[in-house]
């Protein structure tokens, strides 16, 4: 029978590993409906920004805490929100308030 290996990780490591992701999510949730996006139209964004495919998949995943988005792509994520390079809002560290990204119907009226 095939064993699995030990984790790397302390069950503390573990819960804390799952509160930062759950904490992340919930930031990138809420700038997202602030900016009026929906979760494919962010996953679109990012694609694009990206240069490769981004899933409305790993959206919904990010949010509801089940997967850390890559490092680039929290950097990308930043940017369109309107914080710059700055990740630390993701983290819970700063204020998420500010959302700089327009909603595709917004961007339709405006031209």
């Amino acid at each position: 029978m095939h064993q699995l290996a030990p984790s790397p990780y302390t069950l503390e490591e573990a819960e804390a590993e799952q509160r930062q992701r759950m904490t992340i999510g919930r930031n990138i949730h809420g700038a997202r409906v602030e900016a009026e996006l929906t979760q494919e139209q962010l996953a679109e964004q990012l694609s694009d920004r990206l240069g490769r495919t981004v899933a409305q998949a790993h959206v919904s995943r990010w949010e509801r805490g089940r997967l850390r988005p890559r490092p680039r792509t929290l950097e990308v994520l930043s940017e369109l929100f309107g914080h710059g390079d700055d990740t630390a809002w993701l983290y819970g560290t700063a204020s998420a308030a500010a959302a700089s990204v327009v909603s595709p119907d917004a961007q339709a009226s405006a031209a």
